[in-house]
């Protein structure tokens, strides 16, 4: 795994008044539903996982969105890219910033999820993850099988946040010291089948800033 540097710093007036955001690791995950296969790009902070940014695309345009749980804000941008030295390089240009009202933990409040080893060497954990509505229920919601190599970092909140849809959002799933997942199968909350694999991992070093008033990103 290579280290890439990127060092993205949005210039504004009023410091003081602003929201900084740092990231250190970049993963893209590829999803298997239906024999549909989709991809997407998300930007972390292993050391805080309250925020994460996502990389978007489609027929005509790239997109970011960058998601504050702790304040519960939704940042956007619209993204274009370059290639530095055969590395593609994102450029961010601000939007808008909106509330995030969606979801709510008490939803969740009820919620159980167990983790079992399956099996485990010096550096692959097979693990079981069952989620079940409450404590009382006896029949699980959801169940995965996860691959996770050990790792310098805890990065399963990355998976979390990426694949973990809707439980995304809950710091209860942290459930692992270190490690990334490389895979993941399971089923939907509709009980079809669905699978993960994690198809990039990157360390990066950048910074978004986000003013009160929208300004550009250079």
């Amino acid at each position: 795994m290579r280290n890439f540097f990127l060092l993205f710093v949005l210039f504004i007036c009023n410091p003081v008044n602003a929201q900084k955001y740092t990231f250190n690791t970049l993963a893209k995950y590829s999803s298997s539903f239906e024999n549909i296969k989709n991809e997407g790009v998300t930007y972390t902070n292993s050391e805080d996982d309250s925020y994460f940014l996502r990389i978007r695309k489609d027929k005509s345009s790239l997109t970011a969105s960058l998601f504050d749980y702790k304040n519960l804000k939704l940042h956007t941008f619209l993204v274009w890219e370059t290639k530095v030295n055969g590395e593609i390089v994102f450029h961010y240009d601000y939007q808008s910033t909106s509330n995030i009202n969606y979801f709510n933990k008490k939803d969740y409040s009820k919620y159980v999820f167990v983790f079992e080893t399956l099996e485990s060497n010096d550096s692959i954990n097979k693990v079981n993850l069952k989620v079940y509505g409450s404590s009382k229920r006896k029949n699980p919601l959801r169940n995965f099988d996860l691959q996770i190599k050990n790792h310098k970092k805890n990065l399963f909140p990355v998976f979390r946040i990426h694949c973990m849809h809707p439980y995304g959002f809950l710091e209860s799933l942290n459930n692992f010291k270190t490690g990334v997942v490389l895979n993941a199968q399971g089923n939907t909350l509709s009980g079809k089948l669905i699978e993960f694999k994690l198809e990039e991992l990157k360390d990066v070093n950048f910074i978004i800033i986000i003013p009160k008033q929208k300004k550009e990103i250079y």
